[in-house]
């Protein structure tokens, strides 16, 4: 069983690796790790990367004594550099791995190696089930590894992400303003409707001028509070809750807001465009998302699974809380 959940960890793991984020990585002989940033520079390589280099291809990097086929006194299996990195890179679907992995699944392979080998002895290799789960385990790796080509394909070019940009300019316009909290979660001493109150007086002050910084002082004072928070505040679009203030002329002050927390209030200094530079990797991130998930639609077509209810069972609702 541990030898089974260690494989799926692994392989689940490194899936959801390749799934979440764009990476122009690209596989290779060598299993990628994860902190490339913080490896020393080519001019100067540390001494385990050049011991690392020294070994081939055909080199052995793992050996079980005693366990080989046919079965022999003193024998033993060895996997070279080529078949352990070949399985490790089958498994993440060329995707990197950190540094920690290698050397865990190096161990689990070894204990794979071994079971299987007493496996085969049994026959077990022979048995239907057996097959079953080898043609899964198959099209399981078959079929990361061609998502991993659907990927490659994903990442826009850099002339897209531009042009994304220059057509949706309200996208990342940023509101800048300031803000008042009364915390509501905080008022034990004082009522709803007393906090309310507060929150409009305050209202009324901030829209006649009054520094936000010294009313979040006074605030937090009058309820007993310590460390009140920056009234500094950002809104970009796309929360409904605060389209509103984007809407915002500067100077102009918003209706108090209540939240499950606190009564809040905001007083706009401005709308801005955020620089291309400062929006690019969002963009890539969003633009990769996009069409990956139009590559996937594609592929899977009018293939939607038809499943045998008589069998299965009616589908049950999924719970959002145990997703």
């Amino acid at each position: 069983m541990k030898l089974i959940q260690g494989a799926l960890v692994l392989l689940l793991s490194s899936c959801a690796m390749g799934q979440s984020s764009p990476t122009n990585a690209t596989p290779s002989a060598q299993p990628k790790t994860a902190n490339t940033a913080t490896q020393p520079s080519a001019a100067q390589p540390r001494q385990e990367d050049k011991v690392r280099a020294a070994i081939t291809a055909d080199t052995a990097v793992i050996t079980v004594p005693n366990s080989c086929q046919p079965a022999a006194k003193d024998c033993k299996a060895q996997v070279t550099r080529k078949q352990f990195e070949s399985t490790l890179l089958g498994l993440s679907g060329g995707q990197p791995v950190s540094p920690d992995v290698p050397r865990r699944f190096a161990s689990q392979y070894a204990e794979v190696l071994v079971f299987s080998q007493k496996a085969t002895e049994k026959g077990l290799d022979k048995d239907a089930d057996t097959e079953a789960g080898i043609r899964y385990a198959r099209m399981q790796v078959l079929a990361t590894r061609y998502l991993r080509t659907l990927q490659e394909k994903s990442h826009p070019s850099e002339e897209e992400i531009q042009k994304y940009y220059d057509s949706n300019p309200t996208q990342f316009q940023d509101a800048t303003l300031d803000r008042l909290v009364i915390p509501s979660s905080h008022g034990k001493s004082k009522k709803p409707e007393e906090l309310k109150a507060m929150a409009e007086e305050m209202r009324k002050r901030l829209a006649a001028g009054e520094d936000a910084s010294k009313l979040e002082d006074e605030i937090y004072s009058k309820m007993e509070l310590k460390n009140p928070p920056s009234t500094s505040a950002m809104v970009r679009p796309g929360d409904p809750d605060q389209e509103s203030l984007l809407k915002l002329k500067v100077g102009e002050v918003s209706n108090v807001i209540q939240d499950p927390m606190a009564f809040l209030v905001f007083r706009s200094k401005g709308v801005k465009t955020a620089p291309f530079e400062m929006v690019k990797d969002e963009i890539r991130g969003q633009l990769y998302q996009q069409k990956l998930k139009a590559a996937v639609d594609e592929v899977m077509g009018d293939r939607k699974s038809i499943l045998n209810d008589a069998y299965f069972g009616p589908e049950t609702p999924t719970n959002p809380h145990e997703q």
